[in-house]
């Protein structure tokens, strides 16, 4: 075998040189290349890990401030509802009182009213009761053609008064 190893033009010094090389290289490529590359490629795999985690947090943390959101939404329409409806509740108190108001307004001026009118009525009664009196007395002195004395005319007046009054 030696022959053929040396018809081949294989040296065995040479090639035991050359593996002994092949794995020098080996452990220097292996702790100088292979070592830092895997080192650069475990933080980068860590950095991209941790990243997705943080991406991930970042997403869980939106989809809560989302749910904040609308929780703080729905509450401000339950608020803006509520203050609507108070605030047409308080008109409809208001609007009431206003219209209470108005009516006692309307009464006590028809109150007044009516006393007003009372008030005119009596007095226009009482001028027209001195007027008719007057008349009546000016008429008997042109009936009797005498003037009556005092007493006569307020005894002549009463009596007339009194059928008036009687006849209402």
């Amino acid at each position: 075998m030696s022959d053929l190893i040396s018809k081949l033009g294989i040296d065995g010094k040479i090639l035991i040189a050359q593996i002994v090389n092949f794995f020098v290289l080996l452990i220097v490529l292996y702790k100088f290349l292979y070592k830092p590359l895997l080192g650069v490629m475990d933080k980068r795999k860590a950095k991209i890990e941790k990243s997705l985690k943080e991406a991930e947090k970042i997403s869980e943390r939106m989809t809560a401030v989302q749910k904040e959101i609308e929780e703080k939404q729905h509450l401000a329409k339950k608020d803006a509802v509520r203050i609507i409806d108070d605030a047409k509740q308080n008109a409809s108190t208001e609007r009431q009182r206003l219209k209470e108001e108005a009516v006692q307004e309307i009464t006590a001026l028809k109150e007044k009213a009516k006393q007003e009118i009372a008030d005119e009525k009596a007095s226009i009664v009482n001028d027209l009761r001195s007027e008719i009196g007057e008349m009546v007395v000016d008429l008997s002195k042109k009936v009797l053609g005498r003037n009556l004395n005092e007493d006569d005319e307020k005894r002549f007046v009463a009596s007339l008064i009194q059928e008036v009054k009687k006849e209402k």
